[in-house]
């Protein structure tokens, strides 16, 4: 089977980085707009395997600011970077801890 849906194929945490990004990162000012809210798809498999990898929150912030930068054109809100990938990486710890353990 073949995935297209990244929220398919990554599963509830994709979902929660979406809403974490759309509503509470937006660096285009999009969110009053819910026309828009997968504007942000194309960075979530990324940010989902730093998050799924437990990379540092840093790194995370640093792929939020490069996406800001050179993506999007803007100066990024560093501070607002690090809050946001501190959130997403707790996101990816409650999704990891709610995963059923396998013997």
């Amino acid at each position: 089977m073949i995935h297209t849906d990244p929220f398919e194929l990554f599963g509830p945490l994709a979902t929660s980085i979406r809403e974490l990004l759309f509503l509470e990162w937006d660096p285009c000012s999009s969110n009053h707009n819910p026309v828009s809210v997968d504007l942000y798809d194309d960075y979530i498999p990324a940010i989902h395997r730093l998050a799924k990898d437990r990379q540092p929150i840093e790194d995370i912030a640093a792929y939020l600011n490069f996406i800001v930068k050179n993506y999007i054109g803007e100066t990024p809100d560093k501070e607002l970077n690090l809050e946001v990938a501190t959130k997403i990486f707790a996101l990816a710890e409650t999704a990891r801890q709610r995963q059923p353990q396998f013997a």
